[in-house]
């Protein structure tokens, strides 16, 4: 997914945004398919387990710095310095692991992932508001409402990618909460 980046960035500044949807869809489906092809076939390794959410990191600060003017700093501020702490944890337990011989883990979380694909949807809004309001409906109220859409799907993340980070600094407590929330909501 990453590397189709320059293209989807190309493509919307030559305003050729359903191309720049498609590649994008095309990265997040890839994004999907290779960590669940990696798990069910039992492919999963160390350095996967680093690189696809650095490469999530990657995606996600792209799309924020691109649409940087579409996104309050309220949305984009947090986003991107949750990632980068998430990548600066993850390098140190990696190192840690190295110097130390102790296992650190640095896998992914569900509310991760959950986090990943709630951004990447807000910057699919955007794109697609791109379409149907620049492009075909040139309604300037529509593309303001649809990034106010984009902004709130944005902000949504923000609990997930908290606790995300959370589970790479206190991965045990997260672990507790975590068991102790699933047996509240499966008793009720």
């Amino acid at each position: 997914g990453v590397l189709l980046i320059p293209f989807i960035i190309y493509f919307n500044l030559k305003h050729q945004y359903e191309l720049s949807l498609l590649l994008y869809v095309i990265a997040w489906i890839a994004d999907g398919f290779d960590g669940w092809a990696a798990r069910k076939f039992g492919a999963t390794s160390r350095s996967g387990t680093f690189l696809d959410p650095l490469a999530d990191k990657i995606f996600t600060i792209s799309h924020n710095i691109f649409f940087w003017s579409l996104i309050t700093i309220f949305c984009s501020v947090p986003v991107i310095a949750i990632a980068v702490s998430l990548t600066t944890l993850r390098i140190f337990k990696v190192s840690d692991n190295k110097i130390k011989n102790i296992e650190h883990s640095i896998m992914a979380i569900r509310p991760g992932k959950w986090k990943t694909n709630i951004e990447k949807s807000s910057f699919c809004i955007i794109i697609l508001a791109q379409i149907i309001f620049i492009k075909y409906f040139p309604l300037q109220d529509g593309f303001h409402y649809m990034t106010i859409i984009s902004n709130i799907v944005l902000a949504a993340s923000l609990p997930f990618a908290f606790l995300s980070l959370m589970n790479q600094m206190y991965p045990e407590k997260v672990a507790a909460w975590s068991a102790k929330y699933y047996r509240q909501t499966k008793q009720t």
